[in-house]
C-alpha cells in the first residue's frame, strides 16, 4: 500500500471512529439517565444505517479500536455527568453525522442534551491521542479575518484581510519563482505551476516534493504565518477585550454554553492501543481575568501559540491539499495545561 492509500485509510478510520464515538457517548448518557428508548427514537433511519456501516468497516480495519470505543465512551459519559450535575431527560445527536439535524446554531456541537430543569446544553466530543492538540477550527486564509474578527474589529478586520490576501499572492509568486529556479524550469509569474511543472516530473502535493524544493515552500508558510501573527498582536493591543471575544470560536466555543469533551487515549506498556489516558470536560471559563500571551512564531515554522489561562491555542497555516494554488488554510487547535474534571 502506497503512502497516499495509507493516508486515505487513516482519514477514513478517523472519520468512522469519531462518528461512532459521538453516538456511543450519547447512548451511554441515555442509558445512565434512563432515556435510551427516547434517544434511539430520535435517530434518523439514514443515520442508523450509516452507523452500522461504520461499525462493519471498523470491524474489518481496526478491531482493537472497535473493542475499546465503548469503554472510552463510558468514561466520557461519566465526565459529562459530573460536569452537568443534573438528570438528563432528552438528548440528540446533532453533529455532522446527523446529516443536517443541527439547524439551530449549535456550531461545533455533536450532542444536545436537555436537563430536568430545561437547560439545553450543546456538547462537542473529541477523541484523540494523548498529549495531542485537538482541532477546533479550519478555514481558508483568504476569509479568516473577515469571518472571525469582523464583529469586533469591523473595517479594521476587512483592511487586514485585504492586506493579507495581497501579501499571500506576492509571496506565492516569490515561492514559485524560487522553486522554478531550483528545478531549472522557465518561470511564468502569470501562470505558475502549469503543465511544464508536471512535465518536469514534479508533484503538486507538498509531501511528494524533493527535499531541495521544500525550502521555498516552508519559507512561504513562515512568511504568511508571520503576517497573521503581526495582525494578532495589532488587534490585541488595539482592543484586548474584543480580541479575546474573537478567539472564543477559534478555541471551539462558538456557542457560549457549549461543553468540550476531550477523551485522550494511549498505548500502554503491554502494547494495547486505545487505552484511556484521561477524559476532560471544559466550558467557556476563559474570561477577562485570564491573562493572554501571544507567543512568537516558531523559528522557521508555520505556526504560533497563544497561552490563555489553562489553554494553549495553536494557529497553523497548511496547504489546501495541493500547494500549487495561491490559497492556504488556517488550522486552529487547542491543548489544556491545567486539568479539570479528569476521570
Amino acid at each position: 500500500m502506497n503512502l497516499k492509500n495509507i493516508a486515505q485509510k487513516e482519514a477514513f478510520i478517523n472519520e468512522y471512529k469519531g462518528n461512532l464515538f459521538e453516538y456511543l457517548v450519547g447512548l451511554q448518557l441515555a442509558r445512565e439517565n434512563d432515556v435510551e428508548s427516547l434517544f434511539h427514537k430520535g435517530l434518523q433511519t439514514q443515520l442508523k444505517k450509516r452507523l452500522v456501516d461504520y461499525e462493519k468497516m471498523l470491524r474489518r480495519e481496526d478491531r482493537d479500536l472497535l473493542k475499546e470505543l465503548p469503554i472510552l465512551a463510558e468514561h466520557a459519559s461519566i465526565a459529562i455527568g459530573s460536569k452537568v450535575q443534573e438528570k438528563i431527560n432528552d438528548l440528540r445527536v446533532v453533529g455532522k453525522i446527523a446529516g443536517g439535524v443541527n439547524e439551530i446554531g449549535l456550531k461545533e456541537a455533536d450532542l444536545l442534551v436537555k436537563t430536568t430543569t430545561n437547560r439545553l446544553i450543546p456538547i462537542s466530543i473529541k477523541l484523540c491521542k494523548a498529549n495531542s492538540y485537538i482541532n477546533t477550527k479550519s478555514g481558508g486564509v483568504k476569509s479568516f479575518f473577515k469571518t472571525y474578527f469582523y464583529e469586533e474589529f469591523g473595517k479594521d478586520a476587512l483592511k487586514e484581510q485585504d492586506s493579507l490576501n495581497k501579501f499571500l499572492g506576492e509571496e506565492f509568486v516569490k515561492m514559485g519563482a524560487e522553486m522554478y529556479r531550483l528545478a531549472n524550469i522557465v518561470y511564468n509569474p502569470k501562470k505558475p505551476f502549469g503543465p511544464e511543472w508536471e512535465s518536469a516530473g514534479l508533484s503538486h502535493l507538498p509531501g511528494q516534493l524533493p527535499k531541495e524544493l521544500k525550502g521555498p515552500l516552508f519559507h512561504f508558510y513562515h512568511q504568511v504565518i508571520s503576517k497573521i501573527h503581526h495582525v494578532f498582536l495589532t488587534f490585541e493591543q488595539k482592543k484586548p477585550g474584543g480580541f479575546k471575544n474573537a478567539l472564543y470560536p477559534l478555541a471551539g466555543f462558538s456557542v457560549q454554553n457549549i461543553l468540550q469533551v476531550h477523551c485522550h487515549h494511549k498505548e500502554d506498556e503491554e502494547g494495547k492501543r486505545y487505552q484511556l489516558e484521561k477524559c476532560e470536560v471544559f466550558d467557556q471559563e476563559l474570561n477577562e481575568k485570564e491573562e493572554l500571551v501571544i507567543l512568537d512564531v516558531i523559528s522557521g515554522g508555520a505556526s504560533f501559540e497563544l497561552v490563555w489561562g489553562p489553554l494553549k491555542l495553536q494557529v497553523r497555516v497548511k496547504p489546501m491539499n495541493v500547494f500549487t494554488v495561491p490559497g492556504l488554510k488556517i488550522n486552529c487547535s487547542v491543548k489544556y495545561g491545567v486539568q479539570k474534571n479528569v476521570h
